[in-house]
């Protein structure tokens, strides 16, 4: 009767296989909190998720395994970042649980994704001297704003014969757009440069931003106009100055 009720028992297993045997740990869960990150934001020791474990028997030991094991640490049952992370890729990781009795289960795999920074860009205050003669951004434009999709909103003035800014008369009057880059500052020349695009616009190659005061101003031809910002290792930004309002009197 023993041996029939064991057969039964055997037969039973190889139906439900899946079903983990007394004690197994059924399953190990990594919940991620913050799956994508600037560069700037991935440092060490930053928390960016948890383990869950059900079944098997406490105390559990954890390890890190796959691709990028070694960027991460656990500590508890928290995951975070081992030391700071400064290459923009997806990183990806499991996560391998050992329970008293040494049962072991492996999680799915976790992914972190690391972007690269974008680079800030600002309108200078209105009393800013833009280092071009005795002009000021208020003499330039009036509720000037970049919103965070990188549209441009307000009214660009009317300049005539800007001598300071060109001496060539189609260069020195029109409307013109000052810019401010806190991060260009005490940088080395190039770090940040930007480039103006689409109908009227002369200049075919990028322009760097002022190193010593952060700023750049240029002359916007038409609302089609964009302006690509770009430095190594950060994201690329574009401008889109259709909104503008470019008065012309």
């Amino acid at each position: 009767m023993l041996l029939n009720l064991k057969n039964l028992y055997q037969k039973l297993k190889q139906l439900h296989p899946s079903e983990p045997e007394k004690g197994e740990i059924n399953s190990v869960t990594v919940n991620i909190t913050s799956n994508t990150l600037k560069v700037s934001e991935a440092v060490a020791d930053k928390e960016v998720g948890s383990i869950s474990v059900d079944g098997g028997t406490e105390p559990y030991s954890y390890e890190l395994t796959g691709t990028d094991a070694d960027k991460f640490k656990i500590e508890e049952d928290k995951i975070k970042i081992k030391e700071t992370l400064t290459e923009a890729k997806t990183y990806t990781a499991k996560v391998k649980v050992t329970d008293k009795n040494s049962k072991e289960k492996e999680s799915d795999e976790f992914t972190i994704i690391v972007n690269q920074d974008e680079i800030k860009v600002s309108i200078p205050t209105g009393e800013t001297s833009l280092n071009l003669g005795e002009k000021t951004v208020q003499e330039l434009c009036e509720n000037l704003s970049i919103d965070g999709t990188g549209k441009v909103t307000g009214a660009l003035k009317h300049i005539t014969n800007w001598t300071e800014f060109s001496k060539d008369s189609d260069e020195n009057t029109g409307n013109f757009i000052p810019l401010y880059f806190e991060e260009a500052k005490g940088q080395p020349k190039g770090t940040i440069k930007c480039e103006l695009k689409g109908t009227g616009a002369k200049l075919k190659k990028p322009v760097a931003v002022d190193s010593k005061d952060g700023l750049i101003v240029f002359q916007v031809h038409n609302v089609d106009n964009t302006i690509e910002i770009t430095s190594e290792g950060k994201e690329t930004r574009t401008l889109n100055l259709s909104q503008l309002d470019l008065k012309t009197d």
